[in-house]
């Protein structure tokens, strides 16, 4: 099985594409499992926040970046990085073998990229159908 993979890509900080990427992926529980990709390597935690899911990622850590942990009913929430330092250090062939793994067990991937495009979700990006920009209504977001 491969997932449906969708890409959010926020135009800039604090346009929502967290938020929205959350309430996506909750929605798309009841169509079947989903894995929700925090691809935000600045180290934000926004989607651990907002899943309730630190405490689990954090328990799940195997070393300083990548996490997996079981959220909520079919929700699988992924964190490639807890901390701007871990970010820099994040290994795209790490990623890359999660990546085949998550989208061979889920139905669903949702990926809140950041802005700038980070190249450590390449993985996810290249197996995505469908990508949304995500950009506020003021003249910031439209520039």
């Amino acid at each position: 099985m491969s997932a449906t993979v969708v890409v959010l890509i926020s135009v800039k900080g604090g346009s929502g594409s967290s938020t929205i990427s959350v309430a996506l992926a909750e929605a798309l529980q009841r169509k079947g499992s989903v894995t929700l990709v925090d691809g935000d390597v600045m180290g934000r935690r926004n989607v651990a926040v907002l899943t309730d899911s630190v405490r689990a990622l954090d328990s799940m850590r195997h070393g300083e970046n990548v996490s997996v942990a079981r959220a909520s009913g079919a929700l699988t929430v992924v964190e490639l990085s807890p901390s701007f330092d871990a970010g820099f250090s994040v290994k795209m062939a790490d990623v890359e073998v999660l990546a085949h793994g998550v989208c061979d067990s889920s139905r669903y991937v949702v990926l809140d990229a950041n802005q700038p495009f980070s190249g450590a979700v390449r993985p996810f990006a290249v197996r995505a159908s469908k990508f949304f920009v995500i950009a506020e209504p003021t003249l910031l977001g439209a520039a």
